[in-house]
């Protein structure tokens, strides 16, 4: 398993439970923003299938969300661009990006 990014409003991914990002609203917000393309499926053992949708951050890495238990999950490459980029997106939807091991990104200019 790879390294993933967390979006989240709890300032620990694992609390993400306790300040949740609904599915309803992460939904919402997928047809609302341009650039969050649908891509796909991931079947998750524990919820069914979610929606997989490709962002594509400021350098042109192409990163994957997926919402999972009140938190969107990011999974591809990190380059620090990308992490500004991703960190907006997550502020754009009154949230935090957060690292694996529990680091925050901010999204400096």
């Amino acid at each position: 398993m790879g390294y993933e990014l967390h979006i989240t409003r709890a300032m620990d991914w694992l609390d993400s439970a306790s300040n949740p990002i609904s599915q309803q609203e992460w939904e919402a917000f997928t047809h609302r923003v341009p650039g969050l393309r649908p891509e796909g499926w991931v079947d998750w053992g524990d919820i069914g299938r979610q929606p997989v949708f490709d962002w594509t951050c400021d350098d042109g890495t192409v990163v994957s969300l997926s919402w999972r238990h009140g938190e969107v999950q990011v999974a591809g490459a990190f380059s620090d661009a990308a992490t500004r980029s991703l960190a907006r997106l997550a502020e754009s939807l009154n949230a935090n990006l957060v690292g694996d091991e529990h680091e925050r990104y901010e999204p400096k200019p």
